[in-house]
């Protein structure tokens, strides 16, 4: 009889309680500026090398600028740091009144090969307020050390190098860390001529080498990702994509040697695709993005994955079955151990805009699907796992019913890893309703029969 009444009380307080939506992931955002915007996220480390949070990097609008030279949007660089609560632990922002955006976002090693920062490649800045745009200027790097303070800010060490697009590190089997790898361009006449460019541990410029042809061309590199072979570095994989005055792209597929001095065309066609992105593998690297060459209805596109062996040869090719967005983010993440024995693949469907996650093994084929979220008004830029949690970061826009205090938020979403889908709000408040419905109605079962029961014995 007990349990009854305990039964029909927790009816009743689900029945009149708020409605909460997103009832198995937990959203924040950091919320203090008009239109942040996350971009990257990193497994967060403490003094002690170990674990212990998130590490979120992106932009946020401050205010906007006007001067005789004109009218500016100041936009400043955040990097925040939420421990496994969702609470943030310490913030960083960085800025000198210029459209300062984060361009990519690595580890910094100390001797022993441990984490002691994040390193961050952006622009270099400048006072809009008080200044002209500067014909020449180099890339910057920021070291922010593991609580959240500046160690320091050096140039790229070349006026060359506008920008930096990717920097990854390097590592060695018998020194460990070994410096870094990086990809930019020098922005001339608005053009950018492409360049691989090295550096040792402590971010001291060793070389860069610069796509020296047809100088009338605006040449970049997309990608970059280390060659791998029997766990040892050979060289690299590189995307570079050229735009000629007649208006015609040729992107390619490069295999660089480690010092950058020779090269193999592995594709010359890969305008093919409708993106183009590269992961590291066991054996070689993985080339993959967003294809229309697919076994589904006409007009639909997917994701497609090809494996490139140490030997330039293509081990494997798999196509996926679900379809894709092309214009929205996808992200494949190996799992982080020596050998990957699977990868995670982020993509958004194009039929109901949802948001998925699938698991992948080491050969590209499906294991399952772990994550549907459908929610028109999130925008994913990346995300990791950790222990089964699912951590994204991207961006929340306020829907336009709603009086929101900024139009667009940071999105900071933790999430179980399995399939739960997110309803959204007429079916959550149904399936709640149904299941306080189901719950008292069982209640009420119970209880006539608990009452017959009784007069049985009676």
């Amino acid at each position: 009889m007990r349990f009854v009444k305990l039964m029909i009380i927790i009816a009743i307080s689900i029945l009149f309680q708020e409605y909460k939506v997103y009832a198995k992931d937990s959203i924040y955002s950091i919320n203090k500026y008009s239109e942040e915007n996350l971009n990257f996220i990193k497994k967060g480390y403490n003094n002690k090398n170990k674990r212990d949070g998130l590490i979120v990097g992106g932009h946020y609008l401050e205010e906007t600028i006007e001067n005789d030279n004109g009218k500016y949007q100041n936009y400043q660089i955040i990097l925040a740091k939420y421990n496994k609560v969702g609470e943030i632990s310490w913030s960083f922002t960085y800025g000198n009144t210029k459209e300062d955006k984060i361009d990519y976002l690595e580890y910094t090693y100390n001797e022993n090969n441990e984490i002691d920062g994040y390193l961050i490649a952006l622009e270099k800045t400048y006072d809009i307020a008080n200044q002209e745009v500067p014909e020449d200027f180099s890339a910057t790097l920021l070291k922010v050390d593991l609580d959240g303070n500046l160690s320091w800010e050096k140039s790229s060490g070349s006026s060359d190098i506008t920008k930096i697009t990717k920097i990854v590190p390097i590592w060695t089997i018998d020194k460990g860390m070994d410096g870094y790898i990086a990809i930019g361009y020098k922005q001339e006449n608005n053009k950018r001529k492409a360049m691989i460019i090295k550096y040792d541990r402590d971010l001291n410029l060793l070389w860069n080498k610069p796509y020296e042809k047809q100088e009338d061309e605006d040449v970049i590199y997309q990608d970059i990702v280390p060659i791998q072979e029997e766990n040892k570095i050979i060289g690299y994989a590189l995307i570079r994509n050229i735009k000629r005055a007649s208006f015609k792209e040729q992107k390619s597929l490069i295999w660089m040697n480690l010092e950058a001095s020779e090269e193999t065309i592995l594709d010359d066609s890969l305008e093919k695709y409708l993106s183009t992105y590269l992961e590291k593998s066991n054996d070689g690297f993985i080339l993959y993005g967003v294809t229309s060459d697919v076994k589904l209805k006409k007009g639909e596109k997917s994701y497609y994955l090809i494996n490139y062996n140490s030997k330039k040869q293509i081990n494997w090719e798999t196509i996926g079955e679900s379809p894709v967005n092309q214009d929205r983010k996808i992200v494949l993440l190996p799992t982080e151990t020596e050998i990957i024995k699977d990868y995670t693949l982020l993509y958004e469907n194009s039929i109901d805009s949802s948001k998925e996650v699938v698991k992948l093994d080491a050969e590209g084929t499906i294991q399952k699907k772990i994550k549907k979220i459908i929610n028109e008004y999130y925008s994913f830029e990346n995300f990791c796992i950790e222990k089964n949690t699912l951590y994204f970061v991207g961006q929340i826009n306020c829907p336009e019913d709603d009086n929101c205090e900024y139009d667009k938020n940071s999105l900071f979403l933790v999430s179980d890893e399995d399939t739960v889908i997110e309803v959204q709000d007429d079916d959550s408040k149904n399936i709640i309703l149904g299941l306080g419905i189901i719950i008292i109605i069982i209640g009420v079962i119970v209880l006539k029969k608990s009452k017959s029961h009784s007069k049985r014995e009676t």
